[in-house]
């Protein structure tokens, strides 16, 4: 286990839809979480509900380290398909919370343009000594047509904008946070590979080299078995997706892809003896739909 073992850390004061439930009503979420390190990383994980924020040890942040990965990857492969180049496109980012705020840094990191780039909070744009929107020059003038639109909303579970609305209003690649929807940006496809190969070299912590580095390996996995609009970043659950070999890491290589098949061996051992039950569907759907019911009041 040593060299091998994470613990999924929360103070539950921001868990995805329900928000602030104390420590131990984010209990269930984080199970979920060190589930799915075992199932797709081969990662021994433990959930750890605590009050404290303070961690003396490296740490990957979910919301930042994990989805900023996933939405660079799919950039890299949705540009591939309208022939366009990073450090040429404009871009509009909406929101400037914490994932937002590492999407755009590593999106910078990795070449395009930050005088091509707008980022709206919830005040209007973000400029030096903005009054409002309408104050900031680069909103002003004739804008100019954009061929072939990429939209990556990542929102989940409920979206401002659905796949079929940006589709109408001229996106040619539309990407949400939601797996019932094409193009699903999920963490859960770049963690588990991030995490796996960071306990491997023992890292004293996750740079934006690694994270950029893990992007761009995501991005060739898919294009290498094949991309499409609706189709541009790989799943959680496709072999081999957290296990792409980095040049000079055979060994390392070879562990990941040991561990990961044991792993799923496990579970799916567990789920023929019935120790695991399916998860009903019927429950599934009911679960969004309250979700979006209650944000939407």
């Amino acid at each position: 286990m040593r060299g091998n073992f994470v613990g999924v850390v929360s103070d539950s004061t921001r868990v995805l839809g329900d928000g602030d439930v104390t420590p131990a009503g984010g209990l269930g979420v984080m199970e979920g979480k060190a589930l799915l390190m075992k199932y797709l990383g081969g990662i021994d994980a433990v959930p750890i509900c605590i009050d404290s924020k303070t961690c003396d040890i490296p740490v990957c942040y979910d919301d930042q380290q994990c989805i900023a990965p996933v939405t660079l990857a799919g950039l890299l492969n949705a540009l591939r398909l309208v022939h366009k180049r990073l450090e040429d496109i404009k871009m509009v980012f909406i929101g400037a919370g914490s994932a937002n705020a590492t999407c755009l840094r590593l999106i910078v990191s990795t070449c395009a343009d930050p005088k091509k780039i707008v980022i709206f909070d919830i005040n209007g744009s973000l400029h030096s000594g903005r009054e409002d929107i309408e104050k900031d020059s680069r909103f002003n003038g004739n804008g100019s047509i954009v061929t072939k639109p990429i939209v990556l909303y990542c929102g989940n579970p409920v979206l401002e904008i659905y796949p079929y609305e940006a589709k109408e209003a001229g996106a040619y690649i539309f990407a949400t946070g939601r797996g019932d929807f094409p193009n699903q940006f999920n963490n859960s496809v770049g963690l588990p590979g991030i995490l796996k190969g960071t306990l491997i070299v023992k890292a004293k912590k996750i740079t934006d080299n690694m994270t950029i580095t893990a992007s761009k390996a995501l991005a060739d996995f898919a294009e290498k078995r094949g991309i499409i609009p609706d189709n541009i970043i790989g799943t959680m659950d496709e072999p081999g997706i957290s296990t792409k070999r980095s040049r000079g890491r055979y060994a390392s290589y070879q562990r990941r892809k040991k561990d990961i098949k044991e792993a799923r061996e496990g579970a799916d051992l567990l789920i023929e003896k019935k120790f695991i039950k399916e998860f009903p569907q019927g429950l599934l759907d009911e679960s969004i739909n309250t979700a979006i019911n209650v944000a939407t009041k």
